[in-house]
């Protein structure tokens, strides 16, 4: 009898796991180049985020997948809001918008590693179309930080979510040590990707629901008009 309890337990857990494979695999087929590698699959099932392990000559760079509980148009039109970052990254002193243009924005951020402020600008690239997001550091740059470099790509998965890859490149200028980019690189990002999905699926919420009760009404006048 015990047995039989602890297997119908599990039983629930192992479905679900079945379910998200199966939806990171189709993600895979319709988009090879966001799927994540398959040892990285288990942290995201667990999770909802998961890191690739750095290549090497690859210092300084993170690449990681998330999986957002809703649909990747949604999911788009909350990221592209990159001037509300403070609210999800605490490592965040200040941010202002100083420029937008047609499908560009530029924010001005000045962020805290360790005893260091530094200052700098990124110019965000947006393509609603095909779901990205791609940005760097701005024309002049900042004599703290040598390179910036990342992207958002976005793809539909299963039961209306988003299976989106993050990817970034920071190189910090001479006077700061090695360890402090890598500590920015390897242990701020991962926190802030966790507050980003948690973000996004808090304020996703209220549109789904409206979304699910336009649809509901819609299908309710239908049916009114087809029994008149």
């Amino acid at each position: 009898m015990e047995t039989r309890r602890s297997h119908a337990a599990i039983r629930p857990w192992l479905i679900a796991g079945l379910l998200l494979c199966a939806s990171l695999t189709r993600a895979q087929a319709s988009r090879p180049d966001v799927a994540p590698a398959p040892e990285v699959q288990d942290q995201l099932q667990k999770r909802g985020i998961a890191l690739a392990k750095p290549e090497e000559g690859e210092e300084g760079s993170v690449r990681g997948f998330v999986l957002f509980n809703a649909p990747p148009d949604i999911v788009f039109s909350l990221l592209e809001q990159t001037d509300r970052q403070m609210e999800y990254r605490k490592d965040l002193s200040s941010l202002v918008r100083v420029a937008t243009q047609a499908n560009r924005v530029t924010d001005e951020q000045a962020i805290k590693i360790l005893f260091i402020t530094v200052r700098y600008r990124l110019v965000y690239a947006l393509d609603p179309e095909h779901g990205e997001i791609h940005w760097r550091l701005a024309e002049g740059g900042s004599g703290q930080i040598q390179h910036i470099s990342g992207s958002w790509v976005l793809t539909p998965a299963p039961a209306g979510r988003t299976l989106a890859r993050f990817e970034t490149q920071v190189r910090v200028g001479k006077g700061i040590p090695m360890s402090v980019q890598n500590l920015f690189t390897r242990r701020k990002l991962p926190k802030m990707l966790v507050g980003n999905r948690e973000w996004v699926n808090r304020l996703a919420e209220p549109i789904l629901r409206q979304r699910a009760k336009r649809k509901a009404s819609a299908a309710a006048a239908m049916v009114h008009r087809e029994a008149e």
